[in-house]
């Protein structure tokens, strides 16, 4: 049994919240696990699964390796926890302006333990009032990135990382972003849902869906697709998929190129429960979901070589999607 092959058994027992039967448990690195599950964003997920199945009594992990997990994962949802308490007190800061958070905090709120879903910042949309957010950061003594007519500015404030976006996923710059953008514009109106009462507010599930799908295309692009952005559309659909208007989605799906992503993440969640076999198109995204993450500081890397290696994946997630 690989690695690889490991996790998606654990989140197999994680999701159906049983032990599995007839399994042999021998010779798991766990180790390696660990480390695979943490920069695949699924630690949590795994963890949750291998308590269920050491309840069982037939897997041989040690209790150090055991301790090693559950600090781990302790660690990581106290981080989480924080980072949902600065965002609150960033929301508070910029109010009566509405913090609409895009991706983390919103995704999060579908995954059976919120904590457990791992974000590295907080992004949100100013809804026309990115500059008076800005002022507001300065005023209080943090560090708002001006002149910045991109997709968004960043912003620093105690400890807190926030891109505030000025488009949803695009510059905006050409014509079919533009036209992207408006749809966005157009889909997320003004239903706004506050999280856990609080200030932090969530969009409704028609655009959600648009965003995330988004977020995995242009996360494929620049940094590489993980498990993590798999299990948030298996969990958002999980609540959502009755509630969502899959006339008006399916027209903009179309449109936006992302409807053949849809169709395979939701297969691919299917694989991951279970309930449907591997061919070879879900081969080959799995593959691409354990590829190394190309190197993030793209300014360090001459625009030919980046334009090629962005072109590259392109082609091959064409083959894919």
């Amino acid at each position: 049994m690989t690695t690889r092959e490991t996790i998606y058994i654990f989140i197999n027992i994680s999701l159906r919240g049983e032990a599995r039967k007839g399994l042999a448990f021998d010779n798991i690195k766990w180790k390696e696990l660990l480390e695979l599950s943490m920069a695949q964003g699924v630690l949590a997920i795994v963890w949750n699964g291998i308590e269920i199945q050491a309840a069982e009594g037939n897997l041989p992990i040690s209790v150090a390796d055991k301790m090693l997990w559950h600090g781990m994962v302790r660690k990581s949802e106290g981080e989480m926890n924080n980072m949902r308490r600065q965002a609150e007190e960033f929301a508070a800061l910029i109010s009566p302006l509405p913090c609409v958070v895009l991706k983390g905090p919103d995704y999060a709120r579908y995954w059976p333990v919120a904590s457990q879903r791992v974000f590295g910042d907080l992004d949100i949309w100013s809804y026309g009032h990115q500059d008076e957010i800005n002022r507001k950061v300065t005023e209080a003594g943090g560090e708002a990135e001006t002149g910045n007519d991109s997709k968004h500015n960043e912003i620093h404030i105690n400890g807190l990382r926030v891109e505030n976006h000025r488009y949803f996923v695009s510059d905006g710059k050409t014509l079919r972003e533009h036209q992207i953008e408006e749809m966005m514009c157009d889909v997320i109106g003004n239903d706004f849902t506050p999280i856990d009462g609080g200030l932090l507010l969530a969009p409704n599930a028609n655009f959600s869906t648009l965003m995330m799908l988004k977020h995995v295309q242009n996360h494929f692009l620049y940094e590489g697709v993980r498990l993590r952005l798999v299990m948030d559309w298996y969990f958002f659909m999980k609540k959502e998929r009755d509630n969502i208007d899959w006339k008006r989605i399916t027209t903009a799906m179309n449109a936006m190129n992302i409807a053949h992503l849809a169709e395979l993440l939701t297969q691919y969640c299917e694989v991951i429960e279970g309930k449907r076999e591997k061919n070879k198109r879900l081969q080959q995204f799995e593959d691409l979901l354990f590829e190394p993450e190309m190197d993030r500081r793209l300014t360090l890397i001459p625009s030919v070589i980046r334009v090629c290696k962005r072109c590259i994946k392109r082609w091959r997630w064409r083959d894919v999607v």
